[in-house]
């Protein structure tokens, strides 16, 4: 894929999958300090009516933010699944089919490295790319923990 293009590739996906949450305070419930500015305001205070179609758009906002949300031991998951059996996997060998595996590659090296059973290590010598990224292969391998 050429660079203009995977670059134009990459921040649509950034785009898609760095959705902004915007949280606003309910006027009701911020307290001043003062009594008789807090007895002023609790008079004054309008509880913003939210409709039907407001909290469809938050509901459907917070589902994507979920959707696209994985935790290291989801993606650690998904590489030992990915090893079948081998005990070791490179990232150039895992597909990039749909989002939750385009995220797993992009955060496998992190996840790796932050999980006690895999060992990580950088490929110098062997290229990564595919649709999604190109740069540095990485090994990574189930770590054997010896007895005694």
């Amino acid at each position: 894929m050429p660079e203009r293009d995977q670059r134009a590739w990459l921040e649509r996906q950034g785009a898609a999958l760095a959705p902004v949450s915007v949280a606003l305070y309910d006027p009701a419930a911020v307290q001043p300090r003062k009594a008789a500015e807090r007895n002023r305001a609790q008079a004054v205070s309008i509880v913003p009516e939210i409709t039907r179609e407001e909290r469809l758009r938050q509901f459907l906002r917070q589902a994507e933010e979920r959707a696209f949300s994985l935790s290291h031991h989801d993606v650690v998951d998904y590489l030992l699944g990915s090893m079948r059996g081998t005990g070791a996997l490179r990232l150039s060998e895992l597909p990039v089919d749909d989002a939750i595996q385009a995220l797993s590659l992009l955060r496998a090296v992190e996840a790796a490295r932050d999980h006690e059973g895999l060992d990580v290590e950088r490929l110098d010598a062997e290229p990564l790319d595919n649709a999604i990224m190109s740069g540095t292969d990485y090994a990574i391998r189930r770590r054997h923990i010896g007895h005694g």
